[in-house]
């Protein structure tokens, strides 16, 4: 394994030394690159299974495409020049004997000195990088033991159109329909309709007004709502505190209310 430092020594030209400085860290540099877009493309999805499937998620592109393979292996290429860039600068500048003679004790100095504190800011970053990881598997496992509420097992959520396949007056029985035809299906235990999907944030809100409560500002008469079909509570097993879930031979408006609406 001959060092630049030796073959300048024995009569390299500054070209040859560039290229073969290049070339080193560039194979380096590449193969960090394809290392890096192999295991993104493994484990980008995986972290996607693990992720509750909400709105939110499915609209979080993981995909390697083409401008990430771009983006990371121009910059590894841009690394690898600068990497190959400081060692030949120093030996270009300094000549094959001083690089050669380690007695020199203002050289010797030097570079114990910048490789030390090149040593210590990859200790930094490195240290950064496994508690930064450490923080998110440690988020991620505690997010999984999270009581959400209802039983997140085996459900199949289906986003559906139903724009132009019913007159607005027939929504109702189309989909009333369509959890017909859902629970009859073989394996399916039960089936229900929602407005909206599971953990988000959206709703539909409106004023309430109760018998015998006086708002203190209008605010308090502000709700958020949304439609659910019959069985929704049963097929999610969302046990209720008190009352009773409605069906599907509910013929007027109720509703189902939380804590915190009830207090």
């Amino acid at each position: 394994n001959v060092t630049p430092a030796v073959r300048a020594a024995i009569g390299a030209g500054r070209m040859r030394l560039a290229r073969q400085c290049l070339v080193e860290t560039l194979l380096v540099g590449l193969s960090a690159s394809i290392l890096g877009i192999a295991v993104a493309t493994i484990g980008a999805p995986a972290l996607l299974r693990i992720l509750p499937w909400t709105d939110g998620v499915s609209g979080f592109d993981l995909r390697i495409d083409g401008r990430v393979v771009f983006f990371t292996i121009t910059l590894g290429i841009v690394c690898s020049i600068g990497a190959a860039a400081a060692p030949l600068v120093h030996l270009l500048s300094r000549g094959p004997s001083l690089a050669l003679n380690r007695e020199t004790r203002g050289t010797a100095r030097t570079s114990a000195r910048v490789g030390t504190l090149l040593v210590a800011a990859q200790v930094a970053c490195t240290l950064l990088l496994l508690v930064g990881g450490a923080s998110i598997a440690r988020t991620i496992v505690n997010l999984r033991s999270v009581p959400l509420g209802f039983d997140s097992r085996q459900l199949l959520f289906i986003h559906v159109n139903a724009a132009g396949l019913a007159y607005p007056a027939a929504m109702s029985a189309y989909h009333g329909a369509l959890r017909e035809r859902l629970t009859a299906v073989a394996g399916v235990e039960a089936a229900t309709v929602a407005q909206l999907g599971l953990l988000t944030s959206a709703a539909t809100t409106g004023s309430i007004d109760v018998a015998g409560f006086s708002p203190a500002a209008e605010e308090d008469r502000i709700a958020r709502v949304f439609f659910v079909g019959a069985a929704y509570f049963n097929t999610l097993r969302m046990p209720l505190v008190a009352g009773r879930a409605f069906n599907s031979h509910v013929t007027r408006n109720v509703a189902v209310v939380n804590e915190r609406f009830a207090r």
